[in-house]
């Protein structure tokens, strides 16, 4: 079977159509952007700087964002807005301002379990050591703040603050963009494994066209929107 057709005969985790946004009067940051997400694979978006790709990223997220056109999800997504937020997580760039500057990463790590996760008090420390390792940190740096941490150990917890909630889907949007290509490397092979050991969705945005194809099974490329 062509891959073509291998996708049509499958039904989408997420299938956008048409979808258009404006922030204000005048012309659109997204123009009537078609695609389709299915289960297991890793769909690049690539494009530069000011494309639209955040916006899309944070549109399929439920951002209160004004817009246009359809968004249809797979039945798991769920109907509540706790259980979509398990279904579907968001790893930004910005590791340095999406962490609690105050927290440690063993608060930042339990926060997720608490809301989402029906698991003991004595279990938290438990499952955070395994959202560690899964993510090939040691356990010593639980009692850290992110001050303390490197610009890849900040982008790792990232990772595993999401992976606790145990996601069908991960957005990753341009997080390996601010690391050195040592660590870009690393968390690009990291996020390969991950994709395999716990069966994830990625829709992995980018400008960084060779990280895209490092990892991705189809690619999208967004130009002006």
């Amino acid at each position: 079977m062509e891959p073509d057709n291998l996708y049509a005969a499958r039904t989408p985790l997420i299938s956008v159509r048409d979808l258009r946004v404006c922030y204000a009067i005048g012309n659109p940051i997204l123009k009537n952007v078609s695609f389709d997400l299915f289960a297991g694979e890793c769909l690049g978006l690539v494009g530069e700087s000011g494309s639209g790709k955040s916006t899309i990223a944070r549109v399929l997220v439920g951002a209160p964002i004004s817009r246009t056109g359809t968004i249809n999800y797979a039945p798991d997504a769920g109907t509540r807005r706790l259980e979509f937020c398990r279904w579907i997580q968001l790893i930004t760039q910005s590791s340095h301002t999406a962490l609690n500057p105050r927290w440690t990463v063993f608060e930042t790590l339990r926060e997720p379990l608490q809301i989402h996760r029906r698991i003991s008090r004595v279990e938290f420390r438990r499952e955070v050591e395994n959202l560690l390792e899964s993510v090939r940190l040691s356990r010593e740096i639980m009692d850290r703040k992110p001050t303390e941490l490197s610009g890849g150990q900040k982008q790792r917890v990232a990772i595993a603050r999401a992976l606790a909630v145990r996601p069908s889907v991960l957005i990753c949007d341009e997080i390996t963009s601010a690391l050195d290509p040592c660590m870009r490397r690393e968390i690009l092979e990291l996020l390969q494994n991950l994709r395999i050991f716990h069966g994830l969705t990625f829709l992995f945005i980018s400008h960084d066209l060779p990280a895209v194809k490092f990892l991705s099974d189809r690619i999208i490329r967004l130009e002006a929107g």
